[in-house]
């Protein structure tokens, strides 16, 4: 089993894509500069994640 992995920028945003036995995976993560330190209290809040696959 070989895994090949590439590291590439898309317009600036840094993309990872794995390819195995011909199946590719892409992901790319889009960032911003934040406007001011956040602070976030993860212990009280209820957080919920979200996946968007195309």
């Amino acid at each position: 089993m070989r895994i090949k992995r590439t590291i590439r920028f898309l317009s600036n945003i840094p993309a990872i894509c794995l390819e195995e036995n011909e199946v590719v995976t892409e992901c790319s993560i889009q960032t911003s500069e934040a406007d001011e330190t956040l602070d976030f209290d993860f212990v009280s809040a209820n957080v919920c994640n979200k996946v968007i696959i195309k």
